[in-house]
């Protein structure tokens, strides 16, 4: 347990403590400006110590080499100063030859070691270009992956945009399916209604045909009502023939209705062209064409009972409008609207 309280107590770098004591000891001295660029503010724990001198310390061997160099050149100093003594001491004495040899020995090891410290000098510069060239490269590297970053933080809002574009989109062509799909229904619908209304328009036509066929062909009738068990067959197919061809309205017809006022027959006819027109038989001509309808004329009728009751001229008629239009063909306006229906 001590041993690991111990190795959990904190402590600064022993290179910057031993910086700080050879500081405190030698004073203020040349270099001191670039020791202070140089100072390591690590504090941390005793088990740390290791791993921060290997790979983390600012005051790598430089700041040793440093201090060696000083100390050097401080021997130096002294020796030279031993030389001196050396010197006058040996031209007094009976020995000088043989200090005159030791002085040479000393200035020779002092070229040497004056050698030594430009070398080392020289490593020192050449250590800290190295050390200049791996920041500069290392800034580059940092430069490429910032821009990467920035790239694919780009490329990630593009991702998105385009996500969201995909999303309206789809949100639009999803109501756009199910509005073609609800007009399909209503379509649909609208052509079982008007499929039903071509089966009754078909009976009514097949009846209208009959009346008029009947009013065109007494002889026929008469034929009939004198043998109803014999069947004249030539009398019938050399009366049906083609009387009167109407032409005016730009789309099917839907509807027709004839009808006598007088001594005057009319036939009125309703079509997809959204008009309603009433034709004289007698003259074969088209005398009226009312186009108030905004959509298909279903069903087309001369009101008798208008005519009966006071002597006007009307048709009603009905439409895929919703409404219902009574219609003055003698005077060419339109007399009535129903339009209280919500479907057609």
């Amino acid at each position: 347990i001590i041993r690991q309280q111990v190795s959990d107590l904190l402590v600064i770098c022993p290179r910057q403590y031993d910086l700080k004591k050879r500081k405190s000891k030698e004073g203020t001295i040349l270099g001191e400006k670039e020791e202070q660029e140089n100072q390591c503010n690590y504090k941390g724990k005793i088990k740390e110590i290791k791993d921060h001198l290997d790979k983390q310390c600012q005051l790598i061997s430089i700041q040793h080499i440093i201090l060696l160099i000083k100390e050097l050149q401080l021997q130096l100093q002294i020796e030279k100063l031993k030389a001196d003594e050396l010197k006058e001491m040996h031209l007094k004495s009976n020995t000088e030859i043989q200090q005159l040899n030791k002085i040479d020995y000393l200035q020779h090891e002092s070229v040497k070691k004056n050698a030594q410290i430009i070398e080392l000098t020289n490593d020192i510069q050449q250590i800290k270009s190295e050390i200049n060239q791996n920041i500069t490269k290392l800034k580059k590297k940092i430069e490429q992956c910032q821009s990467t970053c920035n790239s694919c933080t780009k490329l990630n809002d593009e991702i998105k945009h385009l996500k969201l574009e995909k999303e309206i989109n789809e949100k639009k062509q999803n109501k756009e399916i199910s509005k073609m799909n609800n007009d399909n229904q209503i379509l649909k619908q609208q052509r079982d209604n008007i499929l039903t209304e071509i089966k009754q328009l078909k009976k009514e036509t097949q009846f209208k045909n009959n009346q008029i066929y009947h009013h065109f062909n007494p002889q026929l009738l008469q034929t009939k009502s004198n043998s109803s068990s014999k069947f004249n067959f030539d009398l019938f197919h050399s009366s049906f023939k083609l009387i009167n061809t109407f032409t005016g309205h730009t789309n099917w017809t839907r509807s027709i209705d004839y009808s006598t006022f007088g001594d005057c027959q009319f036939i009125c006819s309703g079509s997809y062209d959204k008009t309603v027109r009433v034709w004289d038989v007698d003259k074969n001509k088209q005398i009226q064409s009312f186009n108030g309808h905004s959509y298909s004329v279903c069903c087309v009728k001369f009101s008798l009972y208008h005519y009966h009751n006071y002597r006007q001229h009307v048709i009603c008629s009905s439409s895929l409008d919703k409404t219902i239009r009574f219609w003055n063909f003698k005077h060419n306006q339109q007399l009535k609207i129903f339009d209280r229906h919500t479907d057609c």
